[in-house]
């Protein structure tokens, strides 16, 4: 895949602040911890078939996780083993058994939700991507 910009795909902006203002309000409930010495002790979870948005979201979290730890926290599609947490991207059946779905989401709109040992995101992007 091509390198995408962030002008094109506004989700992985908004995706990145969102983890890292979600992380810190969720400060006060359990612990999730992504990466413990430099180890990946999560992942960040994909449909089958993901959006581009949410593709390139994963892959930008990827890079600003290692840049942060030096960790390559792994991308894996559902249905694939998951040690520690996983972070749900996008329109997956984590977000579907929360009731959550992209299409009921205005444009530009995410949400977060945090449950034991798993984070998911998802949002809708500009209608014309």
């Amino acid at each position: 895949m091509d390198r995408l910009s962030l002008r094109r795909f506004p989700l992985a902006a908004v995706v990145l602040a969102g983890l890292l203002a979600a992380l810190s309000a969720a400060a006060g409930s359990a612990p999730l911890t992504l990466v413990r010495d430099g180890q990946p002790v999560s992942a960040l979870v994909l449909s089958a078939h993901p959006t581009r948005a949410a593709a390139f979201a994963a892959q930008e979290l990827q890079e600003h996780f290692g840049k942060i730890t030096g960790a390559e926290v792994p991308i894996v599609r559902e249905g694939q083993p998951v040690t520690g947490v996983a972070i749900y991207l996008g329109d997956t059946r984590a977000a579907a058994a929360l009731g959550l779905k992209s299409a009921d989401f205005r444009s530009q709109e995410y949400a977060i939700r945090f449950r034991s040992q798993a984070i998911i995101m998802l949002g809708r992007d500009a209608d014309s991507l």
